[in-house]
C-alpha cells in the first residue's frame, strides 16, 4: 500500500511517523514541586498534631462509647497522616 511513507496495509503494523509524536501538554499546578512538597509536609505536621490532641481526650472521657469513637477517629487521622507522609517521601 504505502511502501515509501513507512506504512503498510497490514493491521498489526505501526506507522513509523506516529512514533515521533511529542507531548506538548504542560503539567498542571500553580506551584513548583518543592513548594508542593513543603505544603504537603505542613499538612502532615498539622494532621499529626491534631491526631495527638484528639488522642489526649480519650483518657478524659468517662463514657466507653465516646472512647471507642475517639479511638476510631485517631486511627483514621493516623492513616491520613501516613498517606501525606508517603506522598512527600
Amino acid at each position: 500500500m504505502g511502501e515509501g511513507n513507512g506504512t503498510t496495509g497490514a493491521a498489526g503494523d505501526v506507522d513509523r511517523g506516529a512514533s515521533q509524536l511529542v507531548d506538548h501538554r504542560a503539567l498542571g499546578g500553580a506551584y513548583p514541586p518543592d513548594e508542593c512538597a513543603r505544603r504537603v509536609n505542613h499538612f502532615f505536621v498539622v494532621e499529626t498534631l491534631l491526631m495527638r490532641s484528639l488522642a489526649g481526650w480519650i483518657a478524659r472521657c468517662p463514657e466507653l462509647d465516646i472512647k471507642i469513637e475517639l479511638g476510631r477517629q485517631v486511627a483514621f487521622s493516623a492513616e491520613r497522616a501516613d498517606a501525606l507522609l508517603r506522598r512527600v517521601a
